[in-house]
């Protein structure tokens, strides 16, 4: 695991236990989606410096408690100021009331949800028919889900607001990550797929 673990996939971001769909599957663990997805972003964000050493200061899946400060916010979040106005980052990983949340498992969601929908057999690309259920358009999941991973990662600050998303915060605090990537994602969908 990378800084999240499965208790994070509640509400919109469920996985059902036991795998999904009737046709066998040797992908749908979720430890390896989160390893495989959560770097991803990450190096997206900040460049593969950056990542490098973040990554040498998190250890079993978890930041060392030691960590430079520059890391500990950028994980579990911090206030701070720019340009003489207060901004809240609320972290990678955060809680709201006893609900976890992390931008990590909005991305790992989106991914693993998207290779949920068909899957490859013996036969070819197939989709499963569960017993006593109706398959349903999986359009606004993942529409719900891509758009709050959007607003979480590289949402412009709102002028009456103090929440930033990731690429903004990292933005705000360059000189604590110089030469981050800040690379940008596709922007928000609707479900007609534009």
């Amino acid at each position: 695991m990378y800084l999240i673990d499965e208790t994070y996939f509640v509400g919109d971001l469920v996985i059902p236990q036991g795998g999904g769909i009737d046709v066998p599957s040797t992908d749908n663990n979720i430890k390896l989606w989160i390893d495989r997805y959560s770097r991803e972003l990450l190096r997206d964000a900040l460049g593969n410096a950056l990542f490098d050493e973040l990554d040498s200061q998190i250890s079993n899946g978890e930041l060392d408690a030691g960590a430079d400060v520059k890391w500990g916010n950028l994980v579990n979040g911090c206030t701070y100021t720019y340009n003489d106005r207060q901004y809240n980052w609320r972290g990678l990983i955060f809680k709201d009331g006893d609900f976890k949340m992390s931008i990590l498992a909005y991305y790992v969601y989106h991914h693993w949800h998207q290779a949920q929908v068909t899957r490859m057999s013996g036969v070819g690309e197939v989709r499963g028919n569960a017993v006593n259920s109706t398959n349903a358009d999986s359009t606004y999941r993942t529409v719900r889900v891509w758009n709050t991973f959007v607003d979480l990662y590289q949402r412009r600050p709102i002028r009456h607001q103090s929440d930033v998303s990731l690429l903004y915060f990292i933005y705000h605090n360059g000189e604590d990550y110089p030469n981050a990537l800040l690379k940008t994602k596709q922007g928000y969908i609707n479900t007609m797929g534009l």
